[in-house]
């Protein structure tokens, strides 16, 4: 039996973690990508890499939001039906001083509620600040 040779390259393709990937692509998209490329210095298996890369983060940061999103959404959730449930007692109170009391209550819930909005607020300011980074991150740069 034969045994296969291994080339070099392939070798130190494999030691590194290298594969060729043949992707279709439109022949005027890749002319000026190659252009764009060698206009910027940069090699295009770089800068394929580096947007590859740039998107997967993005993916990542956008699957982080949506899960605090949607936990800050449950909570508004959860403080807008303990306001509705005390506007539907107080709507069931005789004695003013109870109703008062439950005023204070809804005021104290209405607090909350806008503290998470604004929390919600700075959250979304803060990813969307990251997704900024993520796509300056992805824009050709001097390292080929």
């Amino acid at each position: 039996m034969e045994e296969k040779k291994i080339r070099p390259q392939d070798r130190w393709n494999a030691k590194a973690g290298l594969i060729s990937k043949s992707y279709k692509l439109k022949r005027e998209v890749t002319e000026q990508f190659a252009k764009a490329c060698e206009e910027e210095s940069v090699s295009q298996a770089g800068q394929i890499t580096k947007m590859m890369k740039g998107f997967i983060n993005r993916k990542e940061i956008e699957k982080e939001y949506a899960e605090m999103h949607s936990g800050i959404g449950d909570c508004l959730v959860s403080v807008n039906a303990v306001i509705f449930q005390l506007k539907k007692m107080l709507e069931d109170v005789q004695s003013e001083e109870l109703k008062i009391k439950i005023e204070e209550r809804i005021n104290e819930v209405f607090i909350v509620k806008d503290n998470l909005m604004e929390h919600n607020k700075r959250v979304y300011d803060f990813y969307n600040k990251i997704w900024q980074q993520v796509d300056a991150d992805s824009e050709p740069s001097d390292s080929p």
